[in-house]
């Protein structure tokens, strides 16, 4: 319906205040796209989410306000503004 997507899991933009945990993202076949991206998002926590090895987890781009906590996709960090940043 929406045509090629930037993500294999979820694609988040416009969005304020996000907050996601507990999340895992898992595919059928490899697939190179990041399970993540974020376009203009303003505060968002990432809480134990799970993802793909091997590929990017995370593509930021307008993003401000970033935390990634006890997460087997990336590292714990806090980002106060990421643009065309791929974790």
């Amino acid at each position: 319906m929406f045509g090629p997507m930037p993500a294999q899991g979820f694609y988040l933009r416009h969005i304020r205040n996000l907050e996601m945990s507990h999340v895992e993202i898992q595919c059928m076949q490899p697939d190179p796209r990041p399970s993540f991206f974020l376009e203009d998002v303003n505060r968002a926590d990432f809480i134990a989410v799970t993802a793909p090895t091997g590929i990017p987890a995370f593509h930021l781009d307008k993003v401000t306000d970033l935390r990634i906590l006890l997460s087997r996709a990336a590292p714990d960090m806090q980002l106060a503004s990421a643009n065309g940043k791929i974790i």
